[in-house]
């Protein structure tokens, strides 16, 4: 982590409140990322209506009634299942806005923050990281089960414990019907 500083007329280092740069090797690249603190949040104000603007349009145009598998793709790969406290919550971190926007639209991200700023060869990119309750997933396994995919395979399963406890009992796979 290091601290950053401004020059000012007459050659004095004044350091820049609020803001860090941290460097970390990720594989075989170097990631630097300017660490925000709520300050500076506000800074991306724009963009985070940009990004819920672009959810609407998005959700607009899912076509279809049943979104789980949409979810169940993302939480497969970008977004995690996390315990916050005593609650299971629903986390991801990007820098594409489209990204974040497909994603509000699938599981309507109770809090979107942008914590950091990364530097990449394209320029700075505001980092955005969103979360919201388990019960958005649960709620989407409950609509399946009573009407959609999972019905269809003759899952029964009310959450997302629900459905990894039939997994696990069945031995099935994902894409297996019974």
């Amino acid at each position: 982590m290091f601290r950053l500083f401004r020059l000012e007329e007459g050659g004095k280092l004044v350091e820049l409140e609020g803001v860090r740069l941290s460097i970390k090797e990720a594989g075989e690249s170097i990631v630097y990322v300017l660490d925000l603190d709520a300050r500076w949040r506000g800074f991306f104000e724009r963009e985070l209506e940009a990004g819920v603007k672009a959810a609407e349009e998005v959700k607009e145009q899912l076509p279809v009634e049943d979104r789980l598998l949409y979810m169940l793709g993302w939480v497969d790969s970008d977004v995690a299942i996390n315990r916050k406290k005593s609650a299971k919550m629903l986390e991801m971190g990007t820098s594409h806005l489209w990204q974040l926007a497909e994603t509000h639209a699938l599981f309507g991200w109770s809090y979107v923050t942008v914590p950091g700023v990364g530097l990449t060869l394209e320029g700075p990119k505001p980092y955005f990281r969103a979360h919201t309750s388990l019960d958005k997933l649960d709620e989407a396994i409950r609509r399946s089960a009573e009407g959609g995919w999972l019905k269809t395979l003759g899952i029964k399963a009310e959450s997302w414990d629900g459905l990894k406890s039939w997994v696990v009992k069945t031995g099935a796979s994902w894409w297996t019907p019974p």
